[in-house]
């Protein structure tokens, strides 16, 4: 998340939207909100995709 997450008022009613979805809602642990937040989700695309790139290098090597 972003820095709006540390706005109380808008954190609580995100907890009561999920709440009412019946859907969970991770918040605040390891990753904290804000730059550090931001930052933890684009090395977590940049991991994925840098897998799936591997493994179709992988696959291309060994086709007849």
């Amino acid at each position: 998340t972003g820095g709006c997450f540390q706005n109380r008022i808008l954190l609580d009613l995100m907890e009561q939207a999920f709440c009412h979805r019946n859907q969970e809602l991770g918040l605040l642990g390891w990753i904290p909100v804000n730059d550090g937040g931001l930052a933890a989700g684009q090395l977590a695309v940049a991991s994925a995709l840098r897998s799936e790139l591997a493994a179709q290098r992988d696959l291309s090597r060994s086709a007849p």
